[in-house]
């Protein structure tokens, strides 16, 4: 039996690959050791996407989180949250967050 952690990642990257592809994203995957996981290719400008499942929050669950510590932008260039409710991603630049992210059930732009 597979790891529903595992299961649950893997679905997070499929879903944001194809908003990423509704934005226009051209989506190449990565293997190996990187800290970003697809990379999205947008007017011929790659960008490195570190995808996270968002938590929702308990107290507040119009309020949806993601951790970002740990990465710098030497190594990511956007962060990309996966919130199962409402079946969104919103997207956040390393250069604006600490080291979580919230979004108010909203999607972001690309």
């Amino acid at each position: 039996m597979r790891n529903p952690g595992h299961v649950d990642g893997e679905l997070t990257e499929f879903h944001t690959a194809a908003d990423l592809v509704d934005h226009n994203c051209r989506v190449s995957y990565t293997h190996g050791l990187y800290k970003y996981d697809p990379i999205a290719d947008k007017e011929d400008e790659p960008i490195r996407v570190q995808v996270k499942k968002a938590s929702q929050d308990t107290d507040e669950n119009w309020k949806n989180s993601i951790p970002t510590d740990g990465y710098t932008d030497d190594e990511i260039d956007l962060f990309a949250g996966y919130a199962p409710e409402p079946d969104k991603v919103f997207y956040v630049l390393i250069e604006e967050t600490g080291s979580e992210f919230s979004v108010l059930n909203e999607t972001g732009e690309i």
